[in-house]
């Protein structure tokens, strides 16, 4: 079986300058193409491989002459090859070699040249493997890449579950790396940030417990997390020799810790959920900043006939910190929390015909989520489907 897929995208979004209107426009453009295959020399293997290219242009325009524009290249081939060893065992095995590209062109300053082009390969090999029992299941993988600018890493994940009935237990643990981006070692336009090109890779290992209850009609399920991120990346770190921000590995590890309660019911002509999440993020003894404690979801759908649906959204957000950088030095500051109501109708004119009214931010609710950073008011869309 062999599969294609061809795909071309343009945007255009207007935006003002720090604290003050002006005439800035950003131009994004994607392509991306990716070409498969897959076959099945026996019934318990499976082979499979492919080739895919994606390309990102962005470019800023200030009074309408371009600023300065990024472009991004991503190259991947790869092969695959699944085994079903047997009723219980199964493996898989990956070849995969990635090629990324990035060009980055502005305006020549005092402080810096912004002009550069880099480029990076990856080739990897991981492997999977997984063993099912009747009420027991155990996966595992690991993965391990050979970088030319990094080096060798490994990173690995593994987990178990366990069932019994409506009831589902499971944990997981994994251990990943990220390596910095081509903006954080190289900088970027305009010169006020300074790349850092001896950055080390980040790596994190995380655990997570997750307890679920199922019916049906009804879901209730409770997660806790705990992760310990090194070498962490910040990216507004001050080089007071160069007097520009940069990018820097901290040396005090963040610690993400928290969980999540979700609940969906579902009855004759309606569906109830609700979710609550808890997270404590810290860097060191200090809380990290736009990571807000509490987050809460409610939604509710009914449906009042076979052509009329209504539903009802609810978003909380608790306050968290952000740095304010519109002052130096950029203190910190901070976010209210907030709520958001949206509501959405659907009329069904005909089986092939529909109609629809959504309402975001119902109440115009104010609230900032980045400090500067204006925010949506209250918008509706009215819109139509028609099915041929």
């Amino acid at each position: 079986i062999f599969n294609s897929l061809v795909r071309s995208t343009s945007t255009m979004a207007d935006y003002d300058p720090w604290d003050t209107d002006g005439d800035r426009h950003l131009l994004s453009e994607s392509h991306v193409f990716a070409q498969g295959f897959q076959g099945s020399p026996s019934a318990r293997l499976l082979v499979s491989g492919g080739l895919s290219q994606t390309i990102t242009t962005l470019r800023n325009y200030a009074v309408g002459e371009e600023s300065n524009s990024w472009q991004g290249k991503l190259t991947r081939i790869y092969g695959s090859l699944n085994h079903q060893l047997s009723d219980t065992h199964a493996i898989n095995g990956t070849l995969e070699h990635l090629n990324e590209a990035f060009t980055q062109r502005g305006h020549v300053t005092f402080h810096s040249d912004p002009n550069f082009k880099q480029a990076m390969a990856t080739t990897a090999i991981a492997a999977e493997h997984l063993w099912t029992l009747p009420r027991l299941e155990f996966h595992s993988s690991i993965r391990i890449e050979d970088n030319e600018h990094f080096g060798n890493s490994t990173t690995w994940n593994a987990g178990a579950l366990a069932s019994n009935n409506a009831w589902m237990w499971s944990y997981h643990v994994s251990y990943g790396v990220k390596n910095p981006s081509f903006i954080e070692r190289f900088g970027y336009s305009p010169a006020t940030f300074l790349g850092n090109p001896d950055l080390k890779p980040e790596h994190a290992l995380q655990h997570e417990v997750a307890v679920r209850y199922g019916t049906p009609q009804t879901e209730l399920k409770l997660t806790v997390f705990n992760a310990i991120l090194q070498d962490e990346i910040d990216g507004f770190a001050y080089n007071t020799v160069s007097n520009q921000f940069t990018a820097v590995n901290l040396a005090r590890d963040s610690r993400r810790t928290g969980g999540e309660l979700s609940y969906t019911r579902s009855l004759k002509k309606s569906e109830v959920s609700f979710n609550y999440s808890y997270v404590d993020s810290t860097e060191g003894e200090v809380d990290e900043i736009r990571r807000p404690r509490h987050m809460a979801n409610f939604h509710l759908s009914h449906r009042f006939s076979n052509r009329i649906h209504t539903s009802l959204g609810v978003h909380h957000t608790g306050s968290q910190l952000d740095r304010d950088f519109s002052i130096f030095p950029a203190a910190l500051t901070e976010l209210n929390p907030y709520t958001l109501t949206s509501v959405s109708l659907k009329f069904q004119v005909t089986p092939k015909r529909s109609v629809s009214l959504d309402v975001q931010n119902l109440f115009d609710t104010e609230y900032s989520q980045v400090v500067g950073i204006r925010t949506l008011g209250r918008s509706a869309t009215l819109s139509a489907e028609i099915v041929l």
